[in-house]
């Protein structure tokens, strides 16, 4: 079995379930919203304006993003495999079955 994720909007925060045990990680405003917009388009390409626009209301570096959608897949640990790089230039969740 894989790891469990649970999203607590209300925390900024994830719990990580794992079979070694659970974790709580804090996210940053701008991670929780990145996470957020992940979660609401399962399997569906998000392309880099649109986390700009989202995020930074459009003013920013491409590589900011490639920065945040990392640290995201860092904090996230195993779960993190799940946001997946797309050669057009955008992220997709791939939603655990």
């Amino acid at each position: 079995m894989g790891p469990s994720v649970t999203y607590l909007p209300y925390l900024r925060a994830v719990k990580i379930s794992t079979e070694s045990g659970d974790a709580h990680v804090d996210l940053t405003i701008n991670e929780s919203s990145l996470l957020q917009l992940f979660l609401h388009n399962p399997n569906r390409i998000i392309s880099r304006q649109e986390i700009s626009a989202l995020i930074w209301r459009g003013i920013a570096h491409p590589a900011s993003v490639a920065t945040l959608v990392g640290r995201l897949r860092n904090k996230l640990g195993p779960a993190g495999k799940w946001i997946v790089g797309r050669r057009q230039g955008g992220y997709i969740y791939r939603k655990p079955e």
